[in-house]
């Protein structure tokens, strides 16, 4: 998303010259934003951005970066009105490119806000815009925002366009598993989100969803073994976060059935069973 604020490069980091016209020192003043807040410096990044706004209240970047950290910190209506306000100002100067590309922000501020058909719209134009850079991204949140409509046909679709667009798409092939196991097509769910950890060897490294929902559709299809090892490795990549922790409850839920003697089911059985230490038992 930080590529909409990427900017012109400038010469060298030197202190800016009162001589600068407005519009480019305020350029820089983004260019120095985005850059902190991508270091975590989000304080810093707000201090640049207000200056930014403050040089040229106009400046549609600016704007693009204050609705993008507004919804970072769930301040929904300051990130519609910020996004809302740069895609206006970008449309005003002839920037389609960009403008098709925020459109996919002020459409993902949509969703988080639970506005499906308002998402859509903005979704839509941005898909087929043939000026967006980044078709598959918004082809791919078309097809999510079809989903949560409960739209499954046009979900599949869209989704299935993000990835013929960009064939390394994980996120795509994902969201395409994630229809079919909602719909307890355990067999295309499984063929997707494998797909969705092996197009492309980096989304293994940290797509914890993917592992997750695999290891669940891989329990219903009572593939035991390789259901155990798909949540063991969405642990391994960050065990304290919401979704290793997820993961882990899972992955205990299972080993737990699994240690359970048949016995043990029967009205006469009062024996607790012992709960597990750590991750994994032989099958």
């Amino acid at each position: 998303m930080l590529a909409l604020f990427a900017l012109a490069a400038y010469g060298c980091g030197a202190a800016q010259s009162s001589q600068m016209p407005a519009e480019e020192r305020s350029s820089r003043e983004v260019e120095l934003a985005a850059s902190l807040r991508e270091e975590g410096h989000s304080a810093a990044a707000l201090n640049h951005l207000r200056r930014a706004l403050e040089l040229d209240p106009d400046n549609p970047r600016a704007h693009l970066l204050q609705g993008y950290m507004a919804g970072e910190r769930g301040d929904f209506g300051l990130a519609e009105r910020s996004v809302v306000r740069a895609i206006a100002r970008l449309k005003q100067k002839g920037q389609a490119t960009l403008a098709a590309e925020a459109q996919n922000l002020l459409g993902s501020l949509y969703l988080s806000q639970n506005k499906v058909k308002q998402a859509i719209v903005v979704f839509e134009e941005s898909a087929h815009s043939p000026l967006n850079a980044s078709p598959h991204l918004a082809f791919a949140n078309l097809g999510w925002a079809y989903h949560l409509e409960g739209r499954r046909e046009s979900a599949l679709s869209a989704l299935q366009k993000s990835v013929e667009i960009q064939p390394g798409f994980c996120v795509g092939y994902y969201r395409i598993g994630r229809v079919h196991a909602q719909a307890q097509e355990w067999l295309k769910a499984e063929e997707n989100l494998s797909l969705a950890l092996e197009v492309d060897n980096r989304c293994k490294a940290f797509f914890q969803e993917a592992w997750l929902e695999r290891g669940l559709v891989r329990k219903a299809l009572k593939r035991r073994t390789l259901a155990l090892g798909d949540l063991e490795r969405c642990i391994e990549i960050s065990p304290r976060n919401i979704l290793g922790k997820k993961c882990q409850v899972h992955l205990d839920a299972l080993m737990q059935v699994s240690l359970i003697p048949a016995s043990a089911t029967s009205a006469h059985a009062h024996a607790p069973v012992a709960r597990p230490a750590t991750h994994r038992a032989d099958p």
